[in-house]
């Protein structure tokens, strides 16, 4: 692993450097700075921040190449049969540097399976390609009644049954049919981007909105289930099949990886 992946610039850190600094960053969530002090208090020395900052990067981007391969691969939702709900809603992100961009996203209301992406226009035919391409035919969606929505009445296109909760009468919903479940994830992901990166640079804040709507997907497993599947993605990215850069048991297969 250490000589087909990014990792081959850092010959010099030990292996147990390697993983520890992989650690803090999925399972603890630790920024750089952290990092640095946690690994002068475990090896009384550390690696540079320079040299820190250039793992996490290379990590975000591990993890990004991952969501889109996931996103074309699995969609969420599911056939009547399943009674699966996803609501869905679009938002403005906006930065601590004031950049804004539209985001759309779905989640299920059961499982907390999430799906999101950007939209340079918030409009009907963009917020139809997003649902096309991420919810399965024959959900059942819940949304706030906007009317880029339209295309889910048109009984010549839709394949997807709907019902609409309009925000501005006080109308969210109840149960698996309340859009606030995807109202309240705006707010958990701009908690994770702020608190743990400030003032992002516009060029990384993608990497940073792919880490967060990633911790969010895993954010109920345990510790030795977010490494695993951490180690199931960097095989698939790299394409590598004997694999034993880490010491974990089992190893999750990429093509069931249920979030």
């Amino acid at each position: 692993m250490r000589y087909y992946s990014f990792f081959k610039i850092h010959r010099n850190l030990p292996c147990s450097v390697i993983y520890f600094i992989i650690i803090q960053f999925i399972d603890i969530k630790n920024n750089a700075t952290q990092i640095k002090k946690q690994c002068q208090l475990k090896f009384n020395k550390s690696p540079s921040i320079i040299t820190i900052n250039n793992i996490l990067t290379n990590l975000r981007k591990v993890i990004a190449d991952h969501m889109k391969y996931k996103y074309r691969k699995f969609q969420i939702g599911g056939s009547p049969e399943k009674n699966i709900t996803v609501a869905l809603d679009e938002h403005m992100w906006t930065h601590l540097n004031q950049e804004q961009i539209w985001v759309v996203g779905a989640i299920e209301t059961k499982s907390r399976k999430m799906r999101f992406d950007f939209m340079k226009e918030r409009n009907s035919d963009n917020l139809k390609i997003f649902v096309q391409n991420h919810i399965e035919p024959g959900t059942h969606i819940t949304h706030d009644g906007w009317a880029g929505y339209n295309f889910l009445e048109d009984p010549d296109e839709s394949v997807w049954t709907h019902e609409i909760h309009i925000h501005g009468g006080g109308d969210f919903g109840y149960g698996d049919a309340s859009t606030s479940h995807i109202e309240h994830t705006w707010a958990h992901l701009q908690e994770i981007t702020r608190s743990m990166y400030g003032n992002t640079k516009s060029n990384n804040w993608l990497y940073f909105f792919r880490e967060a709507e990633f911790r969010l997907n895993i954010s109920k497993r345990s510790s030795k289930e977010k490494m695993n599947i951490f180690e199931g993605i960097l095989r698939e990215v790299y394409g590598l099949n004997d694999f034993d850069f880490f010491e974990l048991d089992e190893l999750l297969s990429f093509d069931n990886y249920d979030y």
